[in-house]
């Protein structure tokens, strides 16, 4: 039973972690997901994460700003154990998410939101305990 609670607290320690970490918190729905074209001379690696990007339309910004009502995020889309935990989008996903702006190598240090974990991707019924780490990572 120990192991059970020790489990949930570092679960939910991770999901406020990267919460307070966001730079935009938004719910809404995929409504797009393309493959990304790297550059001609990009050595494509085992642990490649091959980039997809999703179109979400936004229903309501959580945390930070954005202009406009779509964003264009990244996500990795391989099954490698590197990337294992990474959610990966399909069009019509509805949910909470919570973005990062990362530089990516792959992709000439373009910087872009991202989807790297779990922990970014939660179900709309969610949102009342993600404002609520919101209110908490505001203190």
């Amino acid at each position: 039973m120990e192991n059970t609670k020790n489990a949930e607290r570092n679960s939910a320690q991770a999901i406020h972690d990267c919460i307070y970490d966001a730079d935009l918190v938004i719910t809404g729905s995929v409504s797009d997901v393309r493959k990304i074209k790297y550059d001609e001379n990009h050595i494509i690696s085992k642990h490649d994460p091959k980039w997809n990007e999703a179109t979400i339309h936004i229903e309501n910004i959580e945390k930070g700003s954005h202009t406009g009502n779509e964003i264009n995020v990244l996500f990795p889309q391989s099954d490698h154990v590197s990337w294992f935990n990474s959610k990966k989008l399909a069009i019509g996903d509805t949910a909470t998410y919570v973005l990062h702006k990362e530089s990516i190598p792959q992709l000439n240090g373009k910087e872009s939101y991202t989807i790297l974990h779990k922990t970014d991707v939660h179900s709309k019924d969610d949102i009342d305990q993600i404002k609520h780490l919101l209110k908490e990572s505001d203190k």
